[in-house]
C-alpha cells in the first residue's frame, strides 16, 4: 500500500466510530486529532504521525488552545524560518479574540549570543518571553492534552478517568532563568522527531516519552522550537506528592478557555 493510501486508510479507521475518543473516554471517535496541531507547523506541513481518534466534541473544545499554543510556538523561528508567513499572519489575527491573554506577554530581552550543543558561542535571534497566569494556564491545558495523547500513543490505553496527571508548561524565559525547571528539563536527553519519508519536525517540535508497562505509568516531554516546553506524567503516586494545583484529571481537558476565572484575578 502506498503512503498516501495508507494515510487515507489510517485516518478512516481513526474516525470510523469504532474506536473510543482518547480524551473523554466515552464517545465514539469520529474525527482525527493531530497532536501537535497542524497549525503549529510551517505552512501546516507536518509528518502524518501522532494522529489520534477523537470525538467531535473534544476536538472542537480544544481548538482555542491549539490556536494559542500554535501562535506562541512561532514567536521564535530560528534558522531557515520566517515569522511573516501567511499562515502565521492568520494565526496572529486570530489572537485578537484573546485580548486578556495577549496583554500578558512581556518580551524580556534580545539575546545576541548563545552557547550551542558543542559549547560554541554563536549568534542567535532568540527572544525570551515571560507571560502571566492566563497564558500559563493555556500552556498547562495544552500539556494535559499532550500527555493524554502521548500516553495512548505508547500504551494503546486511554488514561483512566481517576488517574492523577501532573502537568507543567513553561516558556523559554523560565527555562533559562529557573534552576528547578532547568534541572527537570535536563533529564530529557533522547529527544525524538516526527518523521514521514524525508519530512521531519526538526527545528519545530521534538519529544520524549517513557511508558512502564507493568504499572501503566508514563512521562512525556515536548519542546516547541525555542518558545516553550510542556511536561506531563500519568502516575497514581503523584496524588499526594505534588501540589494539588499541578494535578489534573482527564475530564479537566474540556474546561473552556480561559481555564481560570479572570474576574478573580482582576479583583486581587
Amino acid at each position: 500500500m502506498g503512503e498516501a493510501k495508507y494515510k487515507k486508510h489510517r485516518h478512516a479507521v481513526l474516525r470510523s466510530g469504532k474506536m473510543i475518543c482518547i480524551y473523554c473516554g466515552e464517545r465514539p471517535a469520529d474525527t482525527v486529532d493531530h497532536m501537535p496541531p497542524r497549525m503549529a507547523f510551517e505552512n501546516k506541513q507536518r509528518p502524518d504521525v501522532l494522529v489520534f481518534p477523537a470525538c467531535g466534541v473534544c476536538n472542537s473544545a480544544t481548538k482555542d488552545n491549539d490556536a494559542i499554543v500554535s501562535w506562541f510556538s512561532r514567536l521564535h523561528y530560528g534558522p531557515g524560518f520566517s515569522s511573516i508567513t501567511p499562515d502565521f499572519k492568520k494565526l496572529s489575527r486570530g489572537m485578537y479574540r484573546y485580548p486578556d491573554l495577549t496583554k500578558e506577554f512581556r518580551f524580556r530581552e534580545q539575546l545576541r549570543y548563545v552557547r550551542n550543543s558543542r559549547g560554541v558561542i554563536v549568534p542567535s535571534d532568540l527572544v525570551t518571553v515571560d507571560v502571566g497566569p492566563i497564558t500559563r494556564a493555556a500552556l498547562e491545558q495544552f500539556a494535559l492534552k499532550f500527555t493524554i495523547a502521548m500516553h495512548w500513543h505508547h500504551s494503546g490505553e486511554i488514561v483512566p478517568a481517576d488517574a492523577p496527571i501532573w502537568i507543567m508548561g513553561t516558556t523559554n524565559y523560565h527555562m533559562m532563568t529557573n534552576p528547578h525547571i532547568q534541572r527537570l528539563l535536563s533529564s530529557f536527553k533522547k529527544l525524538e522527531l516526527m518523521r514521514q519519508g524525508a519530512m521531519t519536525s526538526a527545528h519545530q517540535f521534538a519529544y520524549q516519552s517513557e511508558y512502564v508497562d507493568k504499572t501503566g505509568e508514563s512521562v512525556h516531554y515536548g519542546v516547541f522550537r525555542a518558545s516553550f516546553a510542556v511536561c506531563g506524567q500519568v502516575r497514581p503516586a503523584l496524588q499526594n506528592s505534588l501540589p494539588a494545583d499541578s494535578i489534573r484529571r482527564r475530564r479537566d481537558l474540556l474546561r473552556p478557555y480561559p481555564y481560570i476565572d479572570i474576574s478573580r484575578l482582576q479583583d486581587t
